[in-house]
């Protein structure tokens, strides 16, 4: 979802490489766009710095990809909201998506006035994502926009064409129905071919079905949606905003049967075959070896992720990790398999969210639902879940920690349903003891605390 939202001094802290928008387009709506007018009695039902009169959003589905297209209207109705509103943020990603910008416009006392100018906006290679380690090709444009007062209503539309190659010819996304604010009128669309099945996850609220000359589109109209207040402190699988998805996955073994063509390069080179011997020469037992062979993965192979073109999704080949010696989440699974592969013990990768956890359950099949790829090991018929991005995990494979991940989507050429991580039983926990010393009632007491840290809880603590 490509929200506004105001770009703060420390996000700026961030943005490296500014330049005019010669990446930056300005062209008339497409044509596939159903026309949508904005509410002219509005119904504010609060005090808010901005009042959204209209929120439309609309997917075209095409054989290049997606294309996806919002058109937003809003009223600045203090200072806070003109601070706001002032300035405007698109995001996209350069390797694979254009930015198209059709309109930025302010209304004043029934006056229209055009506030699109190239000049004006500038583009950053925002790597918000560089304090986690990765760089993924995200540009951001920013618009201030010239002579905005307390009272306009600003209107812009934008359209984010591309889709990312990595996932072939199926299509899928998301609507965020609920705000952190109010929105008087909100149209949804999802236009598309008649050859086309489409599966949605709406949440108790029922599309129109629209057909035409030019194929069929989905519509959803809201009207006087009121803020969400986020109190947090909440379970991170417990998502407070509502949604609408939409998927041309049938089943979760289509998501797998895509994401196993990721993971078929498992050669080894000479190096890590070394390594390999070097671990088992040092060892009195293959669970030594194992654990030698995550401990390395976790420790020497630093995170890191370079996410542009295939690499979104696709790892690198382990011979060029072990060679770099960086990855990503994705890149440090595939060597760690490829390692237990070369060592005959079976494992596969498993897609996981780190935190939809059970609400997965939920969701519709798509690649969107997953962050995060970890490796399932069977040693001796016993399941083991390893996370090559975890630090400090020390004592054999038996005694490490394990994030309760919940659900995962396990690549073994097989899996037709998530499968359910069992939780980890309380051998993670910290034992505190108090000792209090009193030796008479005119001296003072000493308190000695002695706290022991086991599994998971060491792990966080070391």
């Amino acid at each position: 979802m490509y929200r506004k939202y105001r770009l703060s001094f420390l996000f700026l802290l961030f943005l490296i490489q500014v330049s005019l928008a010669s990446e930056v387009e300005i062209s008339p709506k497409p044509e596939w766009v159903t026309p949508v007018s904005f509410p002219k009695n509005k119904n504010k039902s609060d005090e808010a710095a901005i009042t959204y009169l209209l929120s439309d959003q609309q997917y075209n589905l095409n054989q290049k990809g997606i294309a996806y297209y919002q058109k937003v209207v809003l009223e600045i109705n203090n200072l806070k909201g003109l601070e706001q509103a002032s300035e405007l943020t698109f995001s996209f990603n350069e390797n694979f998506q254009r930015l198209i910008l059709h309109n930025i416009d302010v209304i004043r006392n029934g006056k229209l006035l055009n506030r699109l100018n190239l000049e004006d906006i500038k583009t950053f290679s925002s790597q918000t994502d560089l304090e986690q380690r990765q760089y993924n090709g995200v540009k951001t444009a920013l618009a201030i926009l010239k002579d905005i007062r307390v009272g306009d209503l600003v209107e812009y539309a934008y359209t984010i064409d591309g889709f990312n190659p990595i996932f072939g010819g199926k299509r899928f996304g998301l609507f965020n129905i609920d705000w952190s604010t109010s929105i008087v009128k909100q149209e949804l669309r999802v236009h598309t071919s008649q050859n086309r099945s489409i599966y949605f996850n709406e949440l108790g609220k029922k599309y129109q079905k629209e057909e035409g000359n030019k194929g069929i589109t989905y519509a959803w109209y809201f009207e006087n949606r009121k803020a969400i207040f986020d109190e947090g402190e909440y379970p991170s699988w417990y998502l407070p905003y509502a949604f609408i998805e939409f998927s041309e996955y049938k089943n979760w073994s289509e998501v797998r049967e895509w994401a196993e063509t990721l993971y078929s390069e498992a050669s080894l080179s000479d190096e890590i075959l070394e390594k390999i011997e070097q671990w088992k020469n040092e060892s009195s037992s293959r669970d030594e070896v194992l654990g030698k062979a995550l401990q390395f993965v976790q420790d020497e192979i630093r995170y890191f992720g370079i996410e542009v073109g295939d690499n979104t999704h696709k790892p690198n080949k382990p011979s060029d990790v072990f060679k770099s010696r960086f990855g990503d989440c994705k890149d440090k699974t595939n060597l760690l398999q490829a390692i237990f592969q070369h060592l005959n013990v079976k494992s596969s990768p498993a897609l996981v969210s780190t935190y939809l956890k059970r609400s997965l359950d939920e969701r519709i099949p798509s690649p969107l639902a997953f962050n995060h790829v970890i490796l399932k090991a069977e040693i001796e018929g016993k399941s083991y879940w390893l996370d090559g991005t975890m630090s400090f995990q020390r004592g054999g494979l038996e005694n490490i920690g394990r994030i309760n991940l919940e659900r995962a989507l396990v690549l073994d050429g097989k899996s037709k349903q998530l499968t359910k991580v069992k939780r980890e039983k309380s051998r993670s926990k910290i034992v505190t003891q108090e000792t209090y010393k009193v030796s008479s009632f005119s001296e003072p007491v000493e308190l000695i605390i002695k706290n022991e840290f086991y599994i998971a809880q060491a792990e966080r603590y070391r």
